[in-house]
């Protein structure tokens, strides 16, 4: 299970980047400023929230974070902003349930018959 774990969700190795994938990380670790979240940009990342899909390890499901959306929504603004300014993102936050699914109708014998689902703590 952990080799099929390993080739559905590798771990980035920066030895193996080329100068494309360099440039882009120093260029995002140079940044000092941050954009903002609108409340507009906020409304809609709620509003395409699928209700439908499972909660993270958290249990927090979107359809919970769409009906209290409106009694939170200054909060859950300056958060997101404050954690750009920061640049901190609480690890809790980036910690994920998951699952690896057999493919209908497949033979089960190579990693291409499965698929991996991951469930971050909140998918917004």
């Amino acid at each position: 299970m952990s080799q099929l774990l390993g080739k559905l969700f590798p771990d980035v190795n920066t030895a193996d980047d080329n100068e494309t994938n360099t440039e882009a990380r120093n260029y995002a670790k140079s940044q000092d400023n941050y954009t903002i979240f609108t409340e507009a940009e906020l409304n809609t990342i709620i509003t395409h929230l699928n209700p439908k899909k499972a909660p993270g390890p958290d249990f927090i499901s979107n359809k919970m974070i769409k009906w209290s959306y409106g009694h939170l929504k200054s909060s859950m603004l300056g958060l997101f902003n404050k954690c750009m300014s920061i640049g901190y993102f609480p690890r809790k936050w980036k910690q994920s349930t998951v699952r690896i699914m057999a493919k209908p109708n497949r033979p089960k014998t190579d990693r291409a018959d499965y698929s991996g689902e991951k469930r971050l703590v909140h998918q917004i």
